[in-house]
């Protein structure tokens, strides 16, 4: 596992690091209502689109697609890790 301060940077060397053609990687910061970031990351393959979001909350599903919002900063790495090899797996292999 991938120790970083910055859980954003753990979830882009990621998804670098997974070898995918037509492969497409972006990501935006901005605040949210509680004053709180959110990070947006999303992975494009073939218009398929894995959205994970970042903030100080817990585990919650909107419009079908999962969001992983984090309670505390230190469970960041751990979490988001687990998701997006998850969140990976079936986007990969349901294609």
């Amino acid at each position: 596992m991938l120790k970083m301060k910055n859980p954003l940077q753990t979830i882009l060397l990621f998804l670098r690091s997974v070898d995918v053609q037509d492969q497409d990687i972006r990501h935006m910061v901005y605040p949210i209502q509680n004053g709180l970031l959110c990070c947006i990351v999303c992975l494009r393959r073939r218009n398929l689109f894995a959205k994970l979001r970042m903030s100080m909350v817990c585990l919650v599903k909107q419009s079908g697609a999962s969001f992983l919002l984090l309670k505390r900063r230190e469970q960041a790495k751990e979490l988001l890790l687990r998701h997006l090899q998850d969140s990976l797996m079936q986007i990969l292999f349901s294609a």
